[in-house]
């Protein structure tokens, strides 16, 4: 159950990013029902393994709206 919680997030992160509806960082952590700290830890690892796949230009959009 935890997985599927873990994946749906990022399905919805993606949603938001796609749609330019991230918001600020409380925002976006309310939208997807964690807190800010976890958003912000989990920033790391997504831009580790997301953005490597996604390249520059999915990183400067990450950081625009986050």
């Amino acid at each position: 159950m935890a997985l599927y919680n873990y994946l749906n997030r990022i399905e919805r992160l993606d949603v938001l990013i796609r749609q330019k509806r991230t918001g600020p960082l409380k925002e976006l952590a309310e939208k997807l029902g964690i807190s800010e700290r976890w958003l912000c830890l989990k920033h790391n690892w997504i831009a580790r393994f997301v953005i490597a796949d996604a390249g520059e230009n999915f990183q400067t959009f990450f950081s625009l709206y986050v």
